[in-house]
C-alpha cells in the first residue's frame, strides 16, 4: 500500500537555555517550564538551576540534557563509593535518603 502522508520532522536547534527545576517526574527526571511547555531534564534535582541543551522539542513537551549545573540542591550528596560515582546510572548523584523516599513514595504506594 502506498504511503501518501508522512509527518514533518521537527528540526531541533540545539538551543541553550537556563531553567530552574520545580519537581521530579516518576522516572527521576527534573521537570521545569519553558515557553509554556513541560521540560524534562535528566540529572537535576528540584530547586536547582542549570544550563540545558534542548535535544527534543514536541508540541506539548521538550527534553533537554544538562550542560552545566549553576546551583546545587541541598538534597544532593556526593556518593561514598568511587565506583558508584563513575556509574552511568548515577542520574541524580545520590539525593539524600529522606528526599528520595519522599520522591519514590507515590510509586511504592506508601
Amino acid at each position: 500500500m502506498a504511503q501518501f502522508y508522512s509527518a514533518k520532522r521537527r528540526v531541533t536547534t540545539r538551543q541553550i537555555i537556563t531553567v530552574t527545576v520545580n519537581d521530579l517526574d516518576p522516572f527521576g527526571q527534573g521537570v521545569a517550564r519553558h515557553q509554556g511547555k513541560a521540560l524534562f531534564v535528566s540529572g537535576v534535582l528540584p530547586h536547582e538551576q542549570a544550563e540545558v541543551v534542548l535535544v527534543e522539542d514536541k508540541k506539548q513537551y521538550a527534553r533537554a540534557e544538562v550542560k552545566r549545573r549553576l546551583t546545587d540542591s541541598p538534597q544532593r550528596q556526593a556518593p561514598r563509593c568511587p565506583i558508584l560515582a563513575s556509574a552511568a546510572d548515577a542520574n541524580n548523584n545520590m539525593p539524600a535518603f529522606r528526599f528520595s523516599s519522599k520522591v519514590n513514595a507515590p510509586r511504592w504506594g506508601d
